[in-house]
């Protein structure tokens, strides 16, 4: 699959051919070649892929399978993601170094493959905070991150500036800007269909309306990973530039050609066809050492902890979990672990009336005395579980992600698993086995 340049934009043509001189015979080049699929696989997963020197969990694909196909897919073991957005791994790694438990926010982060990119990154430590501010696209978003299995992330669903109310709270933002979508135009036709010469400018609007929250949300010291999918020289270093000039930030030195990128002025850009990905710009800018302004005694309105109790009763109906380095918050869906670092930016986000979609992850629900365990909890990668597991073959596995019966023999609350991958969960009932599958996750037959 292809995007020839005789289906561009000629303005937009004309507009590269008089920013990147030098370089436009090798972008031509690239909107010309055939697109590759790419994958990240998880950080807690088993296989060890070769490919991105900036990433070490990716892997670049000969041809593009039927993922829903895949059981692993469904599992969370890997996500498909296209190669140039892999590379922010390593500016992510750098930007966390010397920091054990750092505080990281991705705030446009909807389907969620920087997040994803984020938690490989931060390696089971700290917190991501994840937002996106359409409803429906959140819902992939926690979709996806609940598959990924992490367990040390926030899901929210709000404009920036409400983020910006709960003061400087994060090392490290991300920002992959909405933008123009230059960059995406070999593999996405609305891409250029719905570009025209003043859609830059217009997206230069909102994306220095993100970023200014994005101060104000970052730590003194704390870093900002902004990138764009578009070539766009205004929406691109030139926002770097107002950054640096409006708020002090100054630009970190990394050697983005190492990775096959264009360097510019404050950042760096990877044009369609380099190194297997899209076109993206990236920069990393760090914010100056001064006095930022931050919530105080947030914890007198926060969150309803469970009592001890309360607590030691959840522990002690799951005795397959060792889950005492957890705190528990429960509602009427049910109880959900979160960790200590999660607690004061669960209560900053309800001082400021911040709705949160997800946070920790979910253990289950009591129902008349007995437990039923979350999906959530199945996904978990990084706890170590001693619950009944039950292998599937292939078949047995699409009946199961079809929520159909996987016709196993086993008794009670078993975890079904399919070349070592936690699927969920099953009641096997003797004459009938339930099938506990996220109703809204169903694989629709004939995919």
């Amino acid at each position: 699959m292809k995007t020839t340049t005789s289906k561009l934009p000629q303005e937009f043509l004309n507009r590269i051919s008089a920013q990147y001189p030098a370089h436009i015979d090798r972008i031509i080049a690239g909107f010309n070649q055939e697109i590759q699929t790419a994958i990240q696989h998880n950080f807690f997963s088993s296989k060890k892929p070769e490919g991105l020197a900036a990433n070490p969990f990716s892997e670049i694909l000969d041809q593009r399978p039927v993922f829903a196909h895949d059981p692993h897919w469904h599992a969370g073991q890997y996500y498909v993601q296209e190669a140039s957005s892999q590379h922010l791994y390593a500016l992510i790694k750098f930007s966390l170094e010397g920091l054990n438990e750092p505080l990281v926010a991705d705030f446009c982060a909807a389907p969620g493959g920087k997040s994803l990119t984020a938690l490989n990154a931060m390696e089971g430590r700290g917190v991501l905070w994840s937002n996106e501010i359409i409803s429906s696209r959140a819902n992939v978003l926690r979709e996806n991150i609940s598959k990924w299995g992490h367990g040390n992330s926030i899901v929210s669903s709000c404009d920036t500036s409400d983020l910006a109310e709960m003061g400087a709270q994060f090392d490290l933002i991300l920002v992959d800007a909405p933008c123009s979508g230059e960059g995406m135009f070999r593999r996405d036709q609305i891409a250029i269909d719905e570009w025209n010469p003043g859609l830059p400018k217009m997206c230069a609007e909102r994306q220095s309306d993100i970023l200014t929250n994005a101060y104000h949300s970052l730590k003194p010291g704390g870093r900002l990973l902004y990138s764009t999918c578009t070539m766009a020289e205004e929406e691109n270093d030139a926002q770097a530039r107002w950054l640096i000039e409006e708020y002090g930030f100054r630009s970190l030195q990394f050697d983005g050609q190492a990775f096959g990128a264009m360097e510019l002025e404050h950042g760096w850009l990877f044009t369609p066809g380099a190194q297997h990905g899209e076109g993206l710009y990236f920069c990393l800018l760090e914010k100056p050492q001064e006095e930022a302004w931050s919530l105080k005694g947030a914890r007198k309105k926060g969150i309803d902890l469970l009592p001890r109790k309360r607590e030691e009763q959840v522990k002690n109906l799951l005795p397959e979990i060792d889950l005492n380095s957890y705190t528990f918050f429960e509602n009427k869906q049910g109880v959900r672990a979160l960790s200590e670092f999660m607690i004061p930016l669960l209560d900053s986000a309800k001082q400021v009336r911040i709705p949160i979609l997800q946070a920790g992850f979910a253990l289950g629900i009591e129902k008349s005395g007995k437990w039923v365990p979350a999906h959530e909890l199945s996904m978990m990668k990084r706890l170590p579980m001693h619950f009944n597991e039950v292998p599937l073959d292939f078949e047995q596995a699409l009946r199961f992600l079809q929520l159909e019966d996987p016709q196993i023999q086993a008794k009670g609350w078993v975890m079904v698993t399919f070349e070592g991958s936690r699927l969920g969960w099953v009641k096997a009932m003797g004459n009938r086995n339930n099938n506990y599958y996220p109703k809204h996750w169903k694989l629709r037959k004939g995919i």
